[in-house]
């Protein structure tokens, strides 16, 4: 059944007919330079990167690789990467804007969970409850994209609009503190999710719609490895952000805090009605213990302020990709990407 209706395309029989070829070389420097890539960025942070021999040797085979990869891939008849693409401007765009959102998607991603587990001290089933409402915001926005697609309305400017939504959530997050509550973490993220929505499908759409019926392959291919290699430099870029400004905000807190510091603590009380007690005398049991909540407490302080850093920084470096927006091929034309 399937058989007697379902054919395909004539492309696919002409290019069978002239006996294709098989990018061998392309497919293993393509694993090898990714692979050593993925690499590096999942376990550079715990061997202190490039000061650790095997990180250097790793990332400079993956860079030799990736420029070997290029050389092959445009010399080749059949390349398995088909960087011709890149001639087209309404792919390179789509491209960049695809990758952007990839790389601040699932660097949050990565975020979330260990600011409501490390921070806030949600199990992992609440923190993940928490974070569910995050799908609904996105399924109604690429519902209500769809919608708009079918009437005809261009929905390349809901793009700009989504990374503009993206950038006021992480803006909202960054004003986060250690006594926010569960309905401020869900309707924040509701608010990104609702841009990421709008994003996806109309750059997905437009990375495709220059391309000839023959290459989208070769094009889907393309895009869709550029966004997973996007969203694995966005982990391993946050999480080494994480514990870089944590480190330098704690530093700055300590420098606030010594033992001399504790002696003023003792005097609290009296211009601080309410405030808790610290009775500072060394040798005396529960002393040491006292300093260890107090530096717990500078430590949580210290992941809190970078948290709102790394979402800071976000929300600022958004900005920028929004008027990219524009150079997008207009929706109302349907052709090659509404047929994919």
């Amino acid at each position: 059944m399937v058989s007697a209706f379902v054919h395909d395309p004539a492309f696919m029989y002409d290019r069978r007919a002239k006996g294709e070829k098989v990018d061998y070389a392309g497919i293993a420097l393509l694993a090898l330079s990714l692979g050593l890539l993925q690499i590096v960025l999942d376990r550079g942070q715990r061997a202190d990167w490039f000061n650790t021999p095997w990180v250097v040797y790793a990332a400079s085979f993956s860079a030799l690789s990736f420029v070997l990869l290029v050389l092959r891939e445009l010399s080749f008849s059949e390349p398995i990467l088909d960087l011709q693409l890149f001639k087209q401007t309404a792919f390179d765009v789509a491209t960049v804007l695809q990758m952007s959102m990839s790389f601040v998607l699932f660097g949050t991603i990565l975020l979330s969970p260990l600011f409501l587990q490390e921070l806030m001290g949600y199990s992992a089933w609440k923190a993940g409850l928490t974070l569910a409402p995050r799908g609904l915001g996105a399924m109604f926005s690429m519902l209500l994209m769809g919608q708009l697609s079918r009437t005809g309305i261009n929905t390349r400017a809901l793009v700009g609009l989504g990374f503009a939504i993206a950038s006021f959530g992480s803006w909202l997050t960054s004003g986060w503190d250690l006594q926010i509550s569960a309905w401020t973490v869900i309707w924040t993220g509701i608010v990104m999710s609702l841009g990421y929505g709008l994003i996806f499908p109309n750059t997905s759409a437009a990375a495709l719609s220059c391309v000839p019926a023959h290459r989208i392959g070769y094009a889907s291919s393309l895009f869709n490895m550029l966004r997973n290699t996007g969203a694995a430099i966005g982990i391993a870029l946050m999480t080494n952000s994480l514990l870089s400004r944590e480190q330098v905000h704690q530093s700055r807190l300590v420098e606030h805090f010594s033992v001399f510091d504790a002696w003023h603590l003792q005097t609290m009380g009296a211009h601080l009605p309410g405030s808790p007690a610290f009775q500072y005398l060394p040798g005396l049991p529960g002393t040491h213990q006292q300093l260890g909540v107090i530096y717990g407490l500078i430590q949580a302080q210290s992941a809190m302020l970078a948290f709102n850093d790394i979402y800071w920084i976000i929300a600022i470096a958004i900005i920028p990709l929004i008027p990219l927006c524009f150079l997008l091929p207009s929706s109302k034309h349907g052709g090659t990407a509404a047929r994919h």
